[in-house]
């Protein structure tokens, strides 16, 4: 009885897997798997609904015009650890909205997940302003440029996934992102600690490939157009708040609005660059 069985779970066994490889077959490369994959996703289900993220991002902007005011130090993490919770809630909805029906959205997903680590740990890296641990919270600065690092290179991966092999202007192109990157990085050098001179240099190389190949999809197509802008915008969102932290100490008045509404525009953008993904 129990050879009967080991053979009859061992022939399943053995059928799938030639049923995988069927499958595979009969696609001509990973693109088309993909594309099948994407299809088979419920259209009801994929889709950045912009107004439930306006709601959400609508809610932390609210939280954070409430201007609370705790007196103790543990008042003061309980606040910062609540609203770095809310907000991650407008990219935890992206990432929920986007998925992971393919290769490419897979990518995307999993950038807005990292995203949403760094804005918790910047948002805790803030109870420096008030004299709370600071070299803890140089600590969580650090965590989360790492955490943005990563998102931005699996963006990367994702928008090499979609390069036009006809493009032009390549060159253009590179010298554009990694010039303006550079001058961006030149410009706070003086201003930088020692200890994070490197981590910015890699995030400024990682933030301008992600325009590179951003601006390397086919044009024409709405999801070529999301990527670009969205890439830029993120570009103009670390921008001001890499000025307003290293330059201005934190006094540049509007900065922290300006930095939330670019950010959050760049990754809907990113977002609506996945979910519009033939």
């Amino acid at each position: 009885m129990v050879t009967t069985r080991s053979g009859a779970r061992a022939s399943k066994t053995s059928g799938r897997k030639k049923q995988e490889i069927v499958a595979k077959d009969a696609f001509d490369d990973e693109e088309d798997m993909d594309r099948v994959i994407a299809a088979h996703i419920d259209d009801g289900e994929k889709g950045v609904s912009f107004g439930s993220f306006a709601l959400l991002c609508f809610v932390y902007g609210g939280f954070c015009l409430a201007g609370f005011e705790p007196s103790s130090n543990s008042d003061k993490v309980a606040i910062k650890i609540f609203g770095g919770l809310i907000k991650c809630f407008p990219v935890w909805y992206l990432a929920h909205a986007v998925g992971r029906g393919n290769s490419f959205t897979k990518y995307i997903f999993f950038g807005l997940c990292a995203s949403s680590v760094g804005d918790f740990t910047l948002e805790l890296a803030s109870l420096k302003r008030v004299g709370i641990s600071p070299d803890l919270c140089d600590g969580a600065f650090l965590f989360g440029l790492v955490s943005f690092l990563i998102a931005h290179l699996l963006y990367v991966r994702a928008f090499m996934r979609g390069t036009d092999a006809t493009e032009s202007g390549k060159g253009e192109k590179a010298l554009l992102c990694f010039g303006t990157g550079g001058l961006i990085v030149a410009t706070l050098w003086g201003s930088l600690p020692s200890g994070l001179k490197v981590p910015v240099v890699l995030y400024g190389l990682a933030i301008s490939s992600m325009a590179f190949y951003a601006l390397r999809q086919p044009v024409g197509s709405a999801s070529s157009q999301f990527a670009v802008a969205g890439s830029v915008i993120f570009i103009v969102s670390d921008t001001v708040l890499a000025f307003n932290k290293f330059l201005f100490k934190g006094d540049w008045t509007g900065a922290t609005s300006a930095i939330m509404l670019t950010y959050y525009s760049a990754q809907y953008l990113l977002a609506s660059c996945a979910a519009s993904r033939d």
